[in-house]
């Protein structure tokens, strides 16, 4: 009691209750502020009969662990019928599926090697067939090894891969969280790099995600900069009523895409932004383009080019993005694609 008490004056990052005394751990979730996570239970009847209807009284989260009083199972259906079980109960007594974190438990491959994928495969089948989050701690895998920090980096993301949610790891170990940015890098998580470029994009490039202008106050070419499709598009709308779409293209939209330009150019933007930058701005030209054909003949054509990517080249990013900026300024694009 007293130990969340002071730890919650002092923080409102949300904590997990850890105890063996069920006393202690009533005490904790009935003084707790807010949802807390409780670690743990496993697949024993005892510690699923005890844990289980407190979670679910204090509308808490838990920790399932794969074990029960044979142990840990060797194989990863054993771990799998036990994060079942847990499952089960935990639903039987009105406790959210997505209330429940499943831990299939790291061994050391030290001494355990067999189990490594043993565990990975626990986690791939409690993730898809259970639907469940999933929990490891990580650097257990390389306890009594040289190298340690190698191959924990590399089990992390083989992990990841088969679906770990919540790994647990020392976030100063830099090895760790680049790991785990560069993961959701590639599995298209972090959406257009933001995180990643803003870790290790340099020292000129943006340190953070641009953030979100309130829509009251954004102005078109804060949407482009932000990449804002949606928003540029409405405020195109509303500028249309007392401005000429011209002087919208003029003094908006293409000064917002050289800037954009410039600072790709200086290494302040990555290609994603930038082409997030483009493609707002294709959302404003669009209903500008939308607005003229209502309401007069004029069209904004400044002539007409036709673009395709060599047979054989697949990289076809370079023609798409030069596809996009034309058509921004004004000209019709025919593209051949590949």
């Amino acid at each position: 009691q007293t130990a969340v008490k002071a730890i919650q004056g002092i923080t409102d990052t949300p904590l997990q209750l850890d105890t063996t005394k069920p006393d202690a751990l009533e005490t904790g979730l009935r003084i707790y502020n807010g949802k807390p996570i409780v670690n743990s239970v496993n697949g024993e009847e005892e510690s699923m009969q005890t844990v289980l209807p407190l979670v679910k009284k204090y509308g808490a989260s838990v920790v399932g662990l794969t074990l029960d009083k044979n142990g840990i199972p060797k194989t990863a259906q054993g771990r799998f019928e036990i994060a079942e079980r847990i499952l089960n109960r935990a639903l039987s007594l009105g406790i959210r599926r997505e209330d429940v974190y499943i831990d299939c438990l790291t061994l050391t491959a030290s001494a355990e090697q067999a189990g490594v994928m043993e565990t990975l495969e626990a986690v791939r089948r409690v993730k898809q067939e259970l639907g469940l989050k999933t929990v490891l701690g990580v650097s257990n895998i390389s306890f009594g090894l040289p190298s340690r920090e190698l191959v924990t980096r590399n089990f992390l993301t083989m992990a990841l891969y088969a679906g770990l949610d919540l790994p647990i790891i020392n976030p100063n170990t830099d090895s760790m969280t680049s790991a785990v940015r560069t993961y959701k890098l590639l599995a298209n998580i972090d959406k257009n790099a933001v995180d990643f470029i803003a870790h290790y994009g340099g020292e000129n490039a943006q340190t953070s995600a641009p953030s979100k202008p309130q829509s009251a106050d954004m102005t078109l070419e804060a949407a482009v900069s932000a990449g804002l499709k949606s928003e540029a598009g409405a405020i195109t709308s509303v500028l249309l009523e007392n401005t000429e779409p011209m002087h919208i293209v003029n003094q908006y939209l293409i000064p917002a895409l050289d800037k954009a330009g410039m600072e790709f150019e200086k290494g302040k933007i990555f290609l994603p932004q930038l082409i997030s930058s483009a493609s707002a701005a294709q959302s404003a030209f669009e209903v500008i383009k939308s607005y003229l054909c209502e309401h007069s003949t004029e069209t904004v054509n400044r002539g007409t080019i036709v673009l395709a990517t060599v047979k054989g080249d697949i990289h076809d990013i370079g023609k798409n993005l030069v596809v996009l900026m034309l058509r921004n300024y004004g000209y019709q694009v025919i593209d051949l694609g590949k």
